[in-house]
């Protein structure tokens, strides 16, 4: 019983396998905000809900998060953000990183923290309010 168990569980990791390795994700089909504006994107936003990319904890999660969008000299953006940091006694927290705009409005690179680290930053839509 147990070799039939192993066996399916095998079987089943090869199957995943050889379908993941095949899979391709393409993201180039997905629109960004027709005519974005960036002047009018930026100011202070209100994080209604917030989806990591990782498993948090209820508990753990950031509150009454805010980032606050401003304009540097060089054309690029400075994200100020603050919020509530359950996880240290409901200490505030607040943080800064950056946006480095591309050739395509909406479509930026997002730069955690200021650590070089760059991640894609896309407006799928935005009414420019809420």
């Amino acid at each position: 019983m147990f070799l039939k168990l192993l066996a399916i569980a095998t079987f089943s990791c090869i199957c995943q396998s050889i379908v993941a390795n095949n899979c391709t994700l393409r993201v180039d089909s997905i629109q960004v905000q027709p005519n974005f504006t960036l002047e009018r994107y930026l100011g202070r936003w209100y994080e209604l809900k917030w989806f990591s990319d990782r498993y948090e904890a209820p508990g753990e999660m950031y509150q009454d998060y805010t980032q606050f969008y401003s304009k540097r000299p060089d054309g690029n953006i400075t994200i100020t953000s603050h919020g509530r940091d359950p996880a240290n006694g409901h200490g505030c927290l607040q943080f800064h990183s950056s946006m480095i705009l591309t050739d395509t409005p909406g479509k930026m690179f997002y730069n955690y923290f200021n650590k070089g680290k760059l991640a894609d930053y896309w407006v799928v839509k935005t009414d420019y309010i809420n």
